[in-house]
């Protein structure tokens, strides 16, 4: 009996163990097969990421597509994450190297990952400019002519290597180095001497005092770069794999296409200035219409330089726009060492010509300010000097006193007028409506309207040439020479365009004098002072007209409703690392 009930006890333990192997041979298979699964899914999702392009790439329609509902996280009181911000910025940058790109969207798009020694951020309230510590975390004079920072601490550029006094001056040496031959070396003109004195302090400064030292190394294009890069690409090739200690990381660019930047996990500021995107796509689209239609058909969140005439049909769409004042001088450079306009009452009459008020209402639809000055208003500094109204009867008197009186056939000269395509606020329209005014009082335009990169490579080319003396004069009549000054300080808004040998002097325009006042301005630290200086200089440079002065822009950007954070500067700067949405 006992034998018999043992018998049974051992087939029904037997037959339970059977059972518990072929489960757990069936969790067993079942856990391969999922995690199989997970890997296929998981290998889905990366080649779907891959091959999205960016422009609608967010985390939460990739997990809709995988048959997921999107989820956006939301914080009470504080920015949600927003996974991707596209960018349609109007022209693909030359170059994403700091030190060698010639224009504010390049240096937007570099200060993604690029810090500066002090950051540069505009503030609506004051209408100012606010210089918060970035790389530095503090600077003061440390004499007449020197300023000395003291830098931050325990800070990384993304490929590892330590941030340290030795890393910005190899960043300024670079910068500075004539073979390797950068754009923003003229920024360093002023301010030619710099030292390590630590690890953790570094001065710089020249022979005499720089009053505008701040604003010029608050500037993007002074961004501080990685030693162990430079190593490996000090020339050219460092805009194929720029480092920096910024927010973001540069992944890739597709040039004419994409460029593409990650967000740092290692960024030193992000308790300080936090971040709240992933990514960041800025994707070059040139003509005006094609621009807007990308954000109102959803395919990127922002645009930069809207045209004026799009700002109420985008509001009432229910998109953001914002526009504030802007130091971007839309002037138009003629070659001072070329007859005719090497006669400087030729150069006044072509400014009577010009009736800068219908550009402004016009062409701008009224958002633009008529330039009465080599600077905008909202630059200090700023002399308004309205010599040049609208006047067609003085500029036909001045003309024919020059001895360029209407011949047989009506004109008086023909004049080669040189403008770049897509870089410009209404830049062909503010071209064309100049070349009517001048055809209206007798001369002739032969308007070429050119790509941007062919206009800033070839203005380059006849500028340093001149300086260099080994050409009389440039290859043009007028170019188009708007400019933008950058630090808000009159002493950037009329050195780098009228300084003898100066970088964006594209009218080859050389006073002496006028070099030596911009000099004394430069060094005076009074503001009474310097803006007495400044008013002359000024003075100067309207009454020799170097340059034909029409309107000055505000800075328009637009985006999605619910979007914010993103900065559009005076100086026609855009800043996107503070970017959420809400």
């Amino acid at each position: 009996m006992n034998s018999e009930k043992t018998s049974k006890e051992v087939m029904v333990i037997g037959v339970l163990l059977c059972i518990i192997l072929v489960i757990s041979g069936l969790s067993y298979n079942s856990t391969l097969q999922l995690n199989k699964s997970i890997k296929d899914t998981n290998e889905d999702v990366d080649s779907l990421s891959k091959n999205f392009e960016g422009v609608d790439a967010r985390l939460a329609n990739i997990e809709t597509l995988l048959g997921a509902e999107p989820v956006v996280p939301v914080v009470p009181d504080e920015p949600a994450t927003l996974s991707v911000v596209r960018f349609a910025i109007k022209l693909d940058p030359l170059s994403i190297d700091p030190q060698r790109t010639p224009s504010t969207v390049g240096g937007s798009v570099t200060q993604a990952n690029h810090d500066p020694l002090i950051y540069a951020k505009y503030n609506y309230d004051t209408g100012q400019i606010d210089y918060l510590p970035a790389l530095a975390v503090s600077w003061e004079p440390y004499n007449d002519t020197f300023w000395q920072f003291n830098l931050r601490k325990g800070v990384k550029f993304s490929d590892g290597t330590d941030f340290d006094a030795y890393a910005v001056k190899a960043t300024f040496d670079r910068c500075a180095d004539p073979e390797f031959g950068a754009i923003a070396s003229y920024l360093l003109d002023p301010i030619p001497k710099w030292e390590v004195v630590d690890d953790y302090t570094f001065r710089i400064g020249g022979d005499a005092p720089y009053s505008a030292m701040i604003q010029q190394i608050a500037l993007s294009e002074l961004g501080i770069l990685s030693p162990t890069q430079l190593d490996k690409t000090y020339g050219d090739d460092y805009t194929n794999s720029p480092v920096g200690t910024g927010p973001f990381v540069f992944k890739e660019r597709v040039l004419g296409e994409k460029i593409v930047y990650v967000k740092n996990p290692d960024y030193w500021g992000k308790d300080i200035y936090p971040v709240n995107i992933d990514q960041l796509i800025w994707i070059p689209i040139v003509d005006d219409e094609t621009r807007l239609a990308a954000l109102e058909a959803g395919d990127v969140d922002v645009i930069v330089a809207v045209p004026p005439q799009a700002v109420e049909r985008l509001r009432n769409d229910g998109f953001k726009v914002v526009s504030i004042p802007g130091a971007r001088a839309h002037m138009h450079a003629m070659n001072v060492r070329k007859a005719p306009l090497n006669d400087v009452k030729v150069r006044n009459a072509i400014n009577y010509a010009v009736n800068k008020v219908e550009i402004a209402n016009e062409i701008f639809m009224g958002t633009a300010t008529p330039l009465y000055a080599p600077i905008s208003p909202s630059v200090w500094g700023y002399v308004e000097n309205k010599v040049y109204a609208y006047d067609p009867v003085k500029a036909e008197q001045l003309l024919d006193e020059a001895g360029y009186p209407r011949k047989a056939d009506g004109w008086r000269f023909e004049l080669e007028f040189v403008v770049p395509t897509g870089r410009y606020m209404m830049g062909k329209e503010n071209a064309e409506a100049v070349s009517g005014y001048l055809e209206k009082v007798g001369i002739k335009i032969d308007l070429q309207i050119v790509e941007f990169t062919t206009w800033a490579q070839r203005g380059a080319t006849w500028t340093a040439s001149v300086w260099a003396g080994d050409i009389e004069y440039g290859d043009f009549d007028i170019a188009y020479s708007s400019w933008s000054t950058m630090t808000l300080d009159v002493d950037y808004g009329v050195y780098g365009n009228h300084k003898t040998d100066g970088y964006w002097n594209r009218a080859t325009y050389s006073n002496l004098e006028l070099d030596e006042l911009m000099e004394l301005g430069s060094a005076e630290f009074d503001m009474d002072k310097r803006f007495e200086i400044y008013t002359e200089v000024q003075r100067i440079i309207m009454e020799e007209s170097p340059h034909i002065y029409t309107v000055t822009q505000p800075t328009i950007i637009a985006m999605r409703a619910d979007l914010f954070g993103i900065q559009g500067l005076p100086n026609d700067y855009f800043y996107a690392a503070d970017a959420y949405y809400k």
